[in-house]
């Protein structure tokens, strides 16, 4: 039996992450260090850091991952929308095998324990299978906002009840 780990992204992550995102034909920066340094500034700070995220791992190795900008909120639809989901990618020897779905949830559930409101992304059109990617946000209860839709990509959010009443300025989205 394969055991798998889910846990938020580290600094040590980061080549993990990077040999990851490097499947995703239009990205590109290969920049380990950057990485490495936003992870340690997440390990540090938390939610003021700029970038973090979470993954799966099987024997060591990533599978799969999921990273948000902290620091880049939008209005969309009149409202203000804090968390910007970057990346979500699944290593391609281990596609179609939940893993995407189940880190979705994990990363929802650590987002409502950090009472964040929402969180948003885009589905770029210019991706190979970024129709399929449409219907698996749809899914997982993400609202696509085709008015808002761009040549481009289409914008998406997902409305997170927090798990706890908002308590102070450590809540995401107020």
């Amino acid at each position: 039996m394969v055991n798998y780990s889910t846990h938020a992204a580290t600094s040590a992550d980061a080549p993990g992450i990077v040999r990851l995102l490097a499947q995703i034909p239009t990205w590109q920066e290969s920049n380990v260090s950057r990485w490495r340094e936003d992870l340690e500034q997440y390990e540090q700070y938390g939610l003021r850091a700029r970038r973090g995220g979470w993954l799966i791992e099987s024997g060591g190795a990533a599978i799969t991952v999921l990273t948000v900008e902290w620091k880049s909120p939008r209005t969309i639809a009149g409202r203000i929308w804090p968390v910007y989901l970057e990346y979500l990618v699944t290593d391609e020897k281990h596609r179609s095998s939940g893993h995407g779905s189940r880190l979705v949830r994990y990363a929802v559930q650590e987002l409502a324990r950090r009472d964040c409101r929402g969180v948003y992304l885009k589905v770029f059109k210019g991706d190979d299978g970024w129709s399929g990617a449409l219907r698996f946000w749809e899914g997982h209860g993400w609202t696509a906002h085709s008015r808002l839709a761009t040549d481009t990509h289409v914008l998406m959010t997902k409305e997170i009840v927090p798990a706890h009443p908002a308590s102070g300025s450590s809540a995401i989205g107020r």
